[in-house]
């Protein structure tokens, strides 16, 4: 079995977390069973705890233990790998939740607002609309395009710094693939992300309103709520804050599905009105 060092981020800076999660996964084959050695991180942010939860889960790969008791009392805490049970949550942490896909719809829905509801218990109440419109967007994607069996959830709050990063995940076909399947279009990883972005449904050949969640979810996230986005499937990753967005391929890289990261501020809501930004 391969090992697998997992280095993990030195910082909170949201480009730093998407470097490791991208140098630990460079090393590893997608479906191939490994093992992961923590025993070096010091932290283990949501964009790599839950990657690593989804595909130890999905492989039966196994871990190595961090050696700091304070990272392993927070991996027990968030219920790392295979999710804690749905409502449970500490005072900075939404524990991972793992959410069968073609179970009863209405379950399926209703524990999907539970992990929302606790969530939103963190956030200003000016910003409490359009973070529960984004949310619902990007989970609601998984469903109606992935095909995944599970839809994993995690969301962690950092009090003192003022901003909550969440993480929705699934080991699904990928954006590309679904346009293959669905709309008979060959594109790149690259190409299909911005398809998305641009709001080109895999529902029907042509813009419309069904279509551009994705597109909205980022406008609001980065220019409404000044946070920051993460998008990943396949080999093609973007990132976009208000001042810029980045759209990039990664060599020997790939992610079977979507990872989505948003983080969000939590200091005092400035004036926001959601529709502004779903015109």
């Amino acid at each position: 079995m391969r090992e697998i060092t997992v280095s993990a981020p030195e910082s909170d800076i949201l480009l730093e977390h998407l470097r490791s999660f991208v140098s630990t996964f460079l090393q590893v084959v997608p479906s191939s069973c490994v093992k992961f050695d923590l025993r070096k991180c010091n932290r283990i942010p949501p964009l790599l705890a839950l990657p690593l939860a989804a595909h130890i889960s999905r492989t039966g790969s196994v871990w190595m233990e961090p050696q700091s008791d304070r990272v392993k009392g927070y991996l027990y805490a968030i219920g790392f790998p295979s999710g804690a049970g749905m409502g449970q949550q500490g005072k900075s942490y939404f524990p991972i939740a793992v959410l069968e896909t073609y179970q009863n719809l209405e379950d399926f829905e209703k524990k999907q607002k539970l992990f929302l509801d606790l969530i939103c218990e963190k956030v200003p109440e000016g910003y409490k609309n359009p973070v529960k419109y984004s949310f619902s967007e990007l989970t609601t994607n998984v469903v109606e395009h992935s095909k995944s069996e599970k839809e994993y959830l995690f969301a962690q709050y950092y009090p003192k710094k003022k901003f909550m990063d969440i993480c929705i995940l699934d080991t699904g076909r990928g954006i590309a693939q679904t346009y293959k399947e669905e709309n008979k279009w060959e594109l790149s990883d690259k190409d299909a992300i911005t398809k998305a972005v641009e709001g080109y449904s895999t529902t029907k050949n042509l813009e419309g309103e069904r279509g551009c969640g994705l597109r909205h979810s980022i406008k609001i996230v980065c220019e409404g709520l000044e946070g920051e986005f993460i998008l990943v499937s396949g080999s093609a990753i973007l990132y976009s804050e208000k001042a810029e967005k980045k759209l990039f391929s990664v060599s020997n890289f790939y992610w079977q599905g979507v990872v989505v990261l948003f983080r969000i501020p939590t200091r005092e809501a400035k004036q926001f009105n959601l529709y502004d930004f779903i015109k």
